[in-house]
């Protein structure tokens, strides 16, 4: 019998994820990431040249929790680690693929981001990581109690969810040395990037 809090949470993410309208863009078993969409209430700049504007739509990435390889009972090593870049790599050539064969949603975007939760001092290491797939890693910087006392919340749910989904991955992680941080892509660095390089069939890709 499926522990009872287990599935409390994955009935709880599921329920957010249908409120913020999250979806697969692909039907791909390898694919770790999926999609929502919203509009910025505020100017965002990100890094030299790239920025959102206030109205702009910006495409939210997931990570695909069902469908991230399983930690190994030993932790997390190079094997896995591995696993999860090649998965994240194939996934963006995914998403790069269905833009292209013109995902609706996807046509006014011009950035592409996501929030994951981080140990500070795995931060670097994270960073450098993406950066080879192109990704920007910005920390998200509480400002103000009530700023905090949300980050706070957030950061225990992404726990609960690592607890949920692949909880070997919790070794050696506290929640109070967790901070959150925004990962960012422009939708031209993504095509330039991954376009073209035919990541998964077209009778793969779902319909709006």
């Amino acid at each position: 019998m499926k522990n009872p809090v287990r599935l409390a949470i994955y009935g709880l993410d599921f329920i957010l994820k249908k409120a913020y309208g999250v979806k697969p863009f692909v039907s791909d078993p390898d694919c770790i990431i999926r999609l929502s969409f919203w509009k910025a209430s505020r100017w965002i700049k990100i890094a030299e040249g790239l920025e959102v504007e206030k109205g702009e739509t910006v495409g939210e990435l997931h990570l695909w929790n069902e469908q991230i390889p399983k930690m190994p009972p030993e932790g997390p090593d190079l094997k896995w680690g591995y696993e999860v870049a090649k998965k994240l790599r194939y996934s963006l050539g995914l998403l790069a693929q269905a833009i292209e064969d013109g995902l609706p949603e996807a046509k006014e975007v011009k950035v592409l981001g996501g929030e994951i939760a981080l140990p500070k001092d795995k931060a670097k290491q994270i960073e450098r990581l993406l950066a080879h797939l192109g990704l920007i890693l910005n920390s998200e910087k509480p400002a103000g109690f009530w700023k905090r006392f949300a980050l706070f919340w957030q950061n225990l749910y992404s726990m609960a969810l690592i607890w949920a989904y692949n909880p070997v991955s919790l070794r050696k992680k506290s929640l109070f040395r967790m901070r959150r941080y925004r990962v960012w892509m422009s939708k031209e660095e993504l095509l330039r990037r991954y376009g073209g390089r035919g990541g998964a069939s077209s009778s793969k890709v779902l319909p709006s």
